[in-house]
């Protein structure tokens, strides 16, 4: 006989889908979705963000810390206190002590030179297991490498203190590269307690959350590459249910179209199919457009006033020191700030969950005058650029300074 479900609790809000350009920006945008549930009143020990292997977790644990929204990692370390990324730092910090005879090598070069002795091959293992993982967070490591050399290429490496201090254009070496991976080492070690649960989608089964984000939901990663058998797809599609059924109240389910902006694109999950709407098929099946990245990367950042290199990531926003004169008009940042409040009024949120003080000085001093100006200021999701960014150019349009204004496309774009 057919068995008949009840539901034991009232129909709660849609299901969100979402898609994103690439990973990082994925997973800023789920960090931007815990915090306005958290500034909703959900507690952030009642969220988590789940994902199918360890070595997704990087992006995540990443875009959480710069937040400062404090999480824990389940059934296991989190990923720089992984035993192999802890002695690839170790590794790469003695590496970057030696001096350099430049051989045409470039940075990135010797970043997998270094890894490949602890395990690291161009291709993946075959089979899972131990070695496997290994390999999977190796990789994971180097491609944060990658994306932190990303808009730079240097033909060769020196010590730290001979690259020359400027605008950014100066080649990034390896010891900045290691002091930069150490940095994030150790900033991401925010205190756990009443934190959001970071975990792969086994790790979460018979657990349940108020709020939850399925991260990284695309062919390749659910179902996994190696999953080719019947049962073995079938147990991927019994793992996606797992995930789904975690959330009591709120799920968001994200997939990026790239990795990193550019190369080969990927289509979300086979097992959405029967829930996505046309169009986000169809556009699933468009073939992606490479997406300009900056010309500099963070390691490579100098602020605007005095020119010495920036530090930590509320200054890479703002574009320079924190202690350095600020180069906003006052009339311009007022007029965000009168938005931000009328915004915060209407949605019934803190002001900081539309953007944060150092987000507001950033457009102040960016003067951005068209969606590809705004997108360029470091930590601006492509959510919010979407949500506010065409009121935004309007309110720096409205200033004597800016001329010229192209709509950020979207709901509020003015035509």
């Amino acid at each position: 006989a057919a068995v008949t479900l009840q539901a034991q609790r009232p129909s709660g809000p849609d299901v969100k889908f979402a898609e994103a350009a690439h990973e990082g920006a994925e997973a800023e945008e789920v960090a931007d979705w815990l915090a306005d549930r958290a500034a909703a009143g959900v507690d952030y020990r009642e969220m988590a963000v789940l994902f199918r292997i360890n070595a997704q977790s990087p992006p995540i644990e990443q875009a959480l810390g710069d937040r400062k929204i404090p999480y824990l990692v389940r059934g296991g370390e989190r990923f720089y206190e992984r035993p192999e990324v802890r002695q690839a730092l170790l590794t790469l910090r003695t590496e970057a002590r030696v001096r350099w005879e430049d051989n045409g090598q470039s940075v990135l070069d010797r970043v997998k030179a270094v890894f490949a002795t602890l395990g690291w091959t161009p291709e993946p293992p075959v089979g899972a297991g131990a070695v496997r993982e290994r390999w999977e967070s190796l990789a994971a490591l180097l491609s944060v490498a990658e994306d932190l050399l990303a808009g730079d290429a240097p033909a060769g490496d020196a010590p730290a203190g001979d690259a020359p201090a400027g605008d950014g254009s100066a080649a990034v070496t390896l010891a900045a590269v290691s002091a930069e991976l150490d940095r994030r080492s150790e900033t991401q070690h925010v205190p756990s307690a009443h934190g959001v649960t970071v975990s792969t989608l086994h790790s979460a089964k018979g657990l349940e959350w108020d709020a939850v984000a399925l991260f990284g939901v695309h062919e390749g990663s659910l179902p996994f590459v190696l999953a080719t058998t019947l049962d073995q797809i079938a147990e991927e599609r019994r793992l996606l249910y797992v995930g789904v059924t975690r959330a009591r109240q709120h799920l968001r389910v994200s997939w990026s179209r790239t990795r990193s902006g550019g190369g080969a694109t990927r289509s979300p999950s086979r097992f959405l199919d029967p829930v996505l709407d046309e169009r986000t098929r169809l556009r699933a099946a468009t073939p992606a457009v490479k997406q300009p990245r900056p010309k500099t990367s963070v390691l490579s950042a100098h602020c605007r006033s005095c020119g010495h290199p920036l530090g930590d990531a509320g200054e890479r926003k703002l574009g320079r020191h924190k202690g350095c004169p600020a180069t906003y008009d006052e009339h311009t940042m007022a007029m965000l700030k009168d938005w931000r409040k009328q915004q915060a009024v209407e949605q019934s949120v803190p002001a900081y969950c539309v953007f944060t003080d150092a987000t507001l000085m950033a457009i102040a001093e960016a003067k951005p005058r068209s969606s590809a100006d705004l997108m360029k200021i470091h930590g601006l999701g492509t959510a919010k650029a979407a949500k506010y960014g065409a009121r935004v150019l309007a309110i720096i349009a409205d200033q004597p300074e800016s001329q010229h204004l192209f709509p950020f496309p979207g709901k509020n774009s003015r035509k």
